[in-house]
Order: C-alpha cells, then structure tokens, then sequence
C-alpha cells in the first residue's frame, strides 16, 4: 500500500495551478505566433479596443454585401442567356413567317412559338422567375390562349366586325381589315395596359442593395416591349392563322407576325444591353467592396499585430517552462514518507 506524503501536498497543488496556467498561455501563444494577430484584443488594445472591433464589424458587412450580389450576378447571367434565347426565338419567328404560299408557317407552328417564348419567360433560378419583377413566386406568364388577354382580343374582334372568331362569317374578313384590326385593335392590346391580362409581373424592378448607400435596379420583367410584342406577334398568328380565312388573309396575317416579331427581336437586343449595364455595374460595385473590406481589415489587424520573432520565442519559452512543469509535478507526486522510513 502506497502512503502519499502529507508534507508535498502544498507544493504539488502550486505545481498544478502553475501547470493550468502555462497550458492557458501556450494556448494564447499558438494563436498568435500562427495568426500574427494578438489572442485577445481587448488586452492588447484596452480602451482603443471599440476602433478594431468597429472596423471588423464593417468588413464583415461589406462581405455580406459582396455575398449577396454575387446571387444577384448569378440571376443576372441566367437573365442575359434566357434573352439570348429569346432574341433568338422572335428571329426565328419573324424569318418563318416571312414565308409565303407553300411552306408557309401555320396556327401550329404559331402555337409552338408561343409555347417556347412562354417557357423562356418563365425561367427560374433557384425558385425565383427572374422575369416576374418583384413577384417572384409568381409565373409571370401564364398560358396565352386560356388567359383575359386572348378573351380581350376576341372581345375586340366581335366589336370590329359584329361576329366572332369562330363564326362562318370571319372567313368575309379582308386582307386589308385583317392587317387594320391587328395594327391598330389588337396590337395596342398587348403595349398597352391591356396586357395585364397576360403577365402576372410588376412594372417594378428587383432593387439591390449593392453598395452600403446605393441602391440598384437588378432585374427586368414580362412587361418589357421586348415581351409585349413577342407575344402579340406568336398569340395573335396563332389565332388568326387558326380561322376558316383565305390565302390573301392568311399572308396578311403573317406580314403582322414578320413585322411584329422583327420588332420584338430587336426591343430584346436592347433590352440585354440593359441588363448588360446592370451586370456592369454590379461588377464595379464589387471591385470597390473587395477593396474596402480587405483595407478595413488590413488596418483592423495592423491593430492587433504582434512581432513574428517575438510570438515565436514566447511559444518555445513556454513549451520549455510546461515540459519543466511536467517534470517537477510527477516528482513531486512520487514523493513517499515510505522511503525514508
């Protein structure tokens, strides 16, 4: 049986207490001869501390900032390519319908560009439709031929002629009445506000804020001209080029399309310019972030600097003292009365 010394109580107790508080040192140490920054800056700084803790908090809301416009670039970029797609669509639809007699495109083909312009118009990225303005849990397009807009439509066409759309009378309609009711019926339907009959976006814009005080424009929507006539060019062929109508009225019907569409393609030029600029800016707003942030934090840890060679030879001094420690506190615990009994 083994008779610990009551006498070495004292001094093995010291021992240990030195020992916890060279370990909470080392640990202080290492930080610092790591980080080259102190591990506490409040010690280190004392009443100055509130000027380093004051510009890390504003680092770290530029970093949100910058976080936050990298999503909105993202959406940005996916906008830029759906337009792309889009101007393609309207060219290709214009081209088509410039085609006359045999090969000519029909209401099927019509109603398959309206399909693929709908679709585009209601792109998601990571559930958010980037052209629904602020609504953007809303499809901003919904299905044309079931919507108020075509009823509008038709509505007007009964107005013009006395007869609608699908009476046995529409096949009387001119060539020369058919292109005036489109021109000036049925097409301010869709630029004017008629055409919320359709799309479920806002007037208003997505605003970001992509500087501390300034705010942006990120976004645009379905109420665009670009999408007004792209829709009025592949909904109203659609209809139209559906009638019991003859080949006079049927080529009158796509002049519309050709001339609508055109238009249609290069208001979606302009309109990736727009966007175009907004990328633009963006891209300026985050250069400037990034150069704030890293100099707020550059001066924040020239605060809390501490000498490399210093920090060093602290460590290796206070592994030496725990190793010493080490040592006295086992010796110390070994010491019996019985060994000298």
């Amino acid at each position: 049986m083994r008779v610990p010394g009551a006498s070495t109580y004292s001094l093995a107790n010291s021992l240990r207490t030195t020992l916890l508080n060279t370990q909470a040192k080392l640990e202080q140490a290492q930080v610092e001869a790591v980080t080259g920054q102190a591990s506490d800056p409040a010690e280190k700084l004392g009443a100055t501390v509130h000027r380093y803790r004051y510009l890390m908090r504003q680092s770290e809301r530029l970093d949100g900032i910058s976080t936050a416009n990298a999503l909105t670039e993202t959406r940005l970029k996916v906008s830029q390519a759906t337009l792309g797609s889009f101007a393609s669509t309207t060219q290709n639809l214009s081209a088509e319908a410039y085609i006359e007699g045999i090969g000519a495109v029909t209401s099927s083909g019509m109603k398959g560009y309206l399909n693929q312009l709908t679709a585009l118009a209601n792109t998601s990225e990571n559930g958010v439709h980037i052209f629904a303005g602020i609504n953007t849990d809303v499809t901003p397009i919904p299905e044309y031929e079931t919507s108020q807009l075509a009823a509008d439509v038709e509505a007007a066409f009964v107005a013009r002629f006395g007869f609608g759309t699908t009476d046995p009378a529409a096949s009387t309609v001119s060539a020369a009445d058919m292109t005036d009711f489109l021109e000036n019926d049925a097409l301010p339907l869709f630029t004017g506000p008629g055409f919320s009959g359709l799309s479920q976006a806002t007037d208003q814009a997505i605003s970001s804020r992509i500087l501390p005080n300034e705010l942006a424009p990120t976004s645009v929507g379905t109420n665009e001209k670009a999408f007004r006539l792209a829709f009025a060019a592949a909904g109203l062929g659609a209809t139209f080029l559906a009638l019991n109508i003859d080949e006079g009225v049927g080529d009158a019907v796509r002049a519309f399309v050709h001339r609508t569409a055109a238009d249609a393609s290069s208001e979606t030029a302009l309109l990736q310019g727009k966007v175009g600029l907004m990328e633009e800016r963006l891209t300026n707003a985050q250069d400037r972030l990034s150069q704030q942030s890293s100099l707020m934090r550059e001066f924040a840890n020239e605060m809390v600097a501490v000498d490399p060679y210093e920090a060093a030879t602290k460590l290796t001094d206070l592994i030496q003292q725990l190793e010493t420690s080490y040592t006295l506190t086992g010796r110390v615990q070994s010491l019996s009365l019985l060994k000298y009994i």
